[in-house]
């Protein structure tokens, strides 16, 4: 009977730590299952929180750049304007200044005409050569006159239908970009227009001025010597520098006073050949004065004419760049840079491509002084 007591005692002893061990085990799981939600809501809450933050910064960074790109697209509606307005009051400077000129040497040239059919009834037979063709040159640099006014008139049409495209460009920030991009493109394609205008605008003017200067030493001389010795007035190499002496300005001085001579070696790194050629041919006739050597090296002339005669391949820019080299040349000071800049070489180069004995002949001059 005490035994069956004492396995009773002990049955119910290890059913109570059993029970006991039970109820231990569910209350940890529902604490730990508690702490579990608890947490999960911590971490749902911080991912709202920086889901927010973030929401939040996006919108700030768009409106950053809404606000941007509509201060860039202010900024540069103003710069485009003062741009266009620039080129156009200069453009239309230049040609006024030009027609002014042409229409005054047309009513100069009338004028002296008639004066001398009216002194002597056979000036107009003296003319009917090489006047004839001054006449045909003027007539021709007009045309190409008429046609720059006609390209500014063109310009100008561009310009205006900018304007209006910058009234209609949209506030959004998606097409702001694209309407950026676009009058970026189109600045610089007037960039581009306008420095080709300048370039031709320069060459009129040389032109219109050689011209001039032709059929002024046409006249002196047809009113000196008679039309027996008008040929030999303009073909005498010294009737310019004799002009010059007597207070007449040569086509290629009243060029350098009226553009400038950075603008004239500016045309050296033209990308068409002929303008090219037409500079050097300038800066050639410059550097033949002793007074513009120092100002033409200066000014970056001598390594701009090393740069044309490395980077061509055409032989007749090759000539000019060799006989504009060959007058700064004269000059000891510009000799010394001529070979410290690796001249002597190229000019050895050049004369071992050349096939024209003319182009020889300037190799040969440019090393020889």
């Amino acid at each position: 009977m005490f035994l069956l007591d004492t396995a009773l005692l002990h049955f119910f002893q290890a059913m109570k730590v059993e029970n006991m061990l039970r109820i231990k085990e569910e209350f940890d799981y529902k604490s730990l299952s508690r702490k579990l939600e608890i947490q999960l809501d911590k971490l749902i809450a911080e991912n709202e929180r920086q889901q927010k933050v973030f929401d939040d910064e996006v919108e700030r960074i768009n409106l950053e750049a809404l606000n941007r790109v509509s201060e860039v697209e202010r900024n540069f509606a103003g710069a485009l304007e003062k741009e266009r307005l620039k080129c156009q009051m200069e453009y239309m400077e230049s040609v006024k200044k030009l027609e002014e000129k042409m229409i005054e040497n047309q009513q100069k040239h009338g004028c002296d005409g008639f004066m001398q059919d009216k002194c002597n009834g056979e000036v107009l037979a003296s003319t009917t050569g090489p006047g004839s063709s001054i006449v045909e040159d003027v007539a021709e640099v007009k045309k190409l006159l008429e046609k720059e006014i006609h390209m500014r008139k063109e310009a100008q049409e561009e310009v205006n239908k900018l304007k209006s495209q910058l009234g209609q460009c949209p506030d959004s920030g998606e097409g702001g970009g694209s309407e950026i991009l676009k009058l970026q493109k189109a600045l610089a394609d007037e960039v581009r227009q306008k420095k080709k205008l300048e370039e031709e605008m320069i060459i009129l003017r040389s032109q219109m001025l050689q011209l001039t200067f032709e059929a002024d030493q046409m006249r002196r001389c047809l009113g000196r010597n008679g039309s027996a010795n008008a040929y030999g007035g303009l073909d005498s190499p010294m009737s310019q520098v004799r002009d010059s002496l007597n207070g007449h300005k040569t086509p290629v001085a009243a060029l350098f006073e009226q553009v400038g001579l950075q603008k004239i070696l500016a045309l050296l790194e033209s990308e068409d050949a002929n303008v090219s050629i037409h500079a050097v041919k300038v800066v050639a006739n410059l550097a033949a004065e002793e007074a513009n050597q120092e100002r033409i090296v200066e000014a970056g002339g001598l390594t701009s004419l090393l740069v044309l005669l490395r980077s061509y391949e055409d032989e007749n820019i090759r000539r000019v760049v060799a006989g504009a080299i060959a007058n700064l040349a004269m000059n000891e000071t510009n000799q010394e840079l001529i070979m410290i800049q690796g001249g002597i070489n190229l000019l050895s180069v050049t004369a071992s491509r050349a096939e024209d004995p003319q182009t020889l002949r300037m190799v040969a001059g440019a090393i020889a002084n």
